[in-house]
């Protein structure tokens, strides 16, 4: 503590920081510190201060999830919720979510009771009422069938139940409309003969009297005032089948006699829909029905004094045929005409006769012959030799002005001629055309003189061979508009007769093409024959492999000429430019294996400058200093370089 005593009497102390310690000698209490966090449910603490100044809140930063670490029994305020921790401390805690309110304030009530409070997804499963409590109010509960007693709940009355009687149905379920019908009877055997109505009430509903025998009906009894069974009426039956009562005269029932109308009277039909019907006389299926089509006037039908069969509109009479042309059928009402042709006269005469006529004389004269036709019928040549025989010609002799039929043979001029084995063109020089008149123009056709065959010569189609096998097998040999050759539906070889490949060459699928055009097979006859020489020229693998197999692959060198070699390896685990697989086989002592053999001949060099390297590297381009690069690797297990 220092001081400097002033002479106003207004002298002050001052007392050293954190020097006056207060323990005990306070009046009153005092906070030396306050220590606030989530597990409190405070915010605003810290250590006490001199002049500091504390404010304290309730500590709302809590998530409503995870573990909080409160100890047992305890709870804190959490974001918009609470945290409970239960009766024992562990990471298990139970948070009370309050959702975020909209469009107006909410109000949740505990009711003055004690009670578990019922949460979404509890359900209800005691009593006759059971339901599940959904989150957006609209839990619907189920009252179990038949568990409802009305008793004295109800306004109004209700039918507690309902007996079907008297013929009548009952129909209904609970929430239904209860239904009575009247059910339609049967028959049931009744013996009432009588009542008011006409009617009765019987166990299987409601009918007429059914205590009528066959044939009465119910007649109407003033003295009585009911309706009672009786006979229809007196009835008088015919044997012919006419039925005559009291109130209908009618034709009916079958007829079992002869019936016999003596008077001079006509048997009526008098409805436009009646007609007359039999029976046919086999069968018993099909009727003829007798009808009359719409009148101007009566008409009268007359069968004539003769036996036989009608004929109807339409039936035939009968049928009219010619030498040529189609039969004609003649019907009754039909008029047939016979017309006259060319040098043919037609007479009618007065007693149903026709007289046909010819004008035609011996002679057949040019303006007889309409049609530009001359046939075999036209000419009295039919006992001449070769007369209407397929192959033979009518030929005109002109010193005689008359016909004759000759032998192909014997024409004058033919075209062809049947050498027996070898049918050919009579002129042996001539050009031979199918499609038209000149080589050009055909579709088909041969230069005698050149040796040359032309096909769609006239460009009318591409042409097209097809050959066909005896098993139907088809295959096409063609030329189109590419200049090109082509085969389709088969395989092509040469000196093979069945190919494997679509191109084959050699006996024994020496060479193969495949159908997608590559190279499958080069095989030689034997190891150490020939099976490819390549005088000049490269063989070019553009992206693929060539194998080469159970052989020796010799490769000798013109002076100019090398082997290269180049590859551009890309990022992998392992990339070779070169790789010889080799293994080595059992030696016996005296054997010697070379995975890459180099023999060198020396020449007579001119200087020391001339250099022999049986293997040349390089230098090492752009090398890379990070990389391990080395000319000549040799790897573990190798003895010497």
């Amino acid at each position: 503590m220092t001081a400097t005593l002033d002479s106003d009497n207004s002298t002050a102390l001052t007392i050293a920081t954190d020097s006056v310690a207060l323990t005990t000698d306070t009046t009153g209490n005092y906070v030396a510190n306050v220590n606030t966090s989530v597990l409190t449910g405070l915010t605003g603490g810290s250590a006490g201060s001199e002049g500091a100044s504390l404010t304290l809140a309730l500590d709302y930063s809590q998530a409503l999830s995870g573990d909080v670490g409160l100890a047992a029994d305890a709870a804190v305020f959490g974001q918009s919720g609470f945290v409970f921790e239960g009766s024992s401390a562990n990471t298990i805690e139970t948070f009370l979510v309050v959702t975020n309110p909209t469009s107006s304030d909410k109000t949740i009530t505990f009711p003055d009771a004690s009670g578990t409070v019922i949460l979404s997804g509890h359900s209800f499963t005691g009593g006759d009422i059971s339901g599940t409590l959904d989150t957006d109010g609209t839990t619907a509960l189920t009252i179990d069938a038949n568990s409802v007693a009305l008793g004295t709940d109800t306004t109004g009355n209700y039918v507690s139940s309902a007996t079907a009687s008297g013929g009548l149905v009952m129909t209904g379920t609970e929430g239904a409309s209860l239904g009575i019908l009247l059910q339609p009877s049967g028959d049931a055997l009744s013996s009432t003969t009588s009542s008011g109505s006409g009617l009765e009430l019987l166990s299987t509903g409601l009918t007429l009297l059914q205590g009528c025998a066959t044939g009465e009906v119910l007649k109407w009894n003033e003295t009585t005032d009911l309706w009672e069974c009786g006979s229809a009426g007196a009835t008088y039956l015919a044997g012919s089948g006419l039925t005559l009562s009291s109130l209908t005269f009618s034709l009916g029932g079958t007829l079992t006699s002869d019936a016999t109308l003596a008077g001079a009277f006509d048997l009526v039909l008098n409805n436009a829909a009646s007609e007359l019907k039999i029976l046919e006389s086999t069968g018993a299926t099909f009727y003829g029905i007798f009808d009359v089509a719409d009148l101007a006037a009566d008409r009268t039908y007359t069968f004539p004094d003769a036996s036989g069969t009608v004929l109807l509109s339409g039936g035939t009479l009968f049928t009219a045929a010619g030498t040529s042309g189609s039969s004609q059928t003649i019907a009754q009402g039909d008029t047939l005409t016979i017309a006259a042709g060319t040098g043919i006269t037609t007479t009618g005469g007065s007693t149903d006769t026709i007289t046909i006529a010819a004008t035609l004389g011996t002679d057949i004269d040019n303006t007889e012959i309409v049609n530009d036709t001359i046939k075999e019928v036209d000419l009295d040549l039919s006992t001449h030799a070769g007369a209407g025989e397929d192959g033979y010609l009518l030929a005109y002799d002109n010193s005689t002005g008359g016909f004759s039929w000759i032998s192909p043979g014997t024409a004058g001029v033919n075209y062809w001629t049947d050498g027996g084995a070898v049918t050919y063109l009579t002129a042996t020089t001539d050009d031979f055309a199918i499609g038209g008149s000149t080589l050009a123009g055909s579709i088909f056709g041969i230069d005698e003189s050149a040796g040359t065959f032309y096909f769609a010569a006239d460009n009318s189609a591409n042409p097209t061979l097809t050959f066909e096998a005896t098993d139907s097998d088809t295959g096409d040999f063609g030329f189109n508009t590419n200049d090109s050759f082509y085969i389709s539906g088969a395989n092509f070889g040469i000196g093979d007769t069945s190919p494997l490949s679509l191109f084959t060459v050699g006996s024994g699928d020496l060479f193969q093409v495949s159908s997608t055009g590559g190279a499958v097979t080069i095989a030689g006859v034997a190891d150490g024959t020939d099976a490819l020489t390549l005088t000049a020229g490269d063989i070019l693998v553009g992206n693929g492999d060539l194998d080469i197999s159970g052989g020796d692959f010799n490769v000798t060198l013109d002076s100019a000429d090398e082997v290269d070699i180049t590859k551009s390896a890309g990022a992998a685990a392992t990339e070779e430019g070169l790789d010889l697989a080799f293994t080595a086989g059992a030696g016996d002592g005296s054997d010697i294996y070379s995975v890459l053999r180099i023999a060198a001949t020396s020449a007579n060099h001119s200087a020391s400058s001339d250099k022999l390297y049986g293997i040349n590297i390089a230098n090492l381009g752009s090398a890379d200093a990070e990389g391990d690069e080395a000319a000549i690797f040799v790897g573990t297990g190798w003895d010497s370089l």
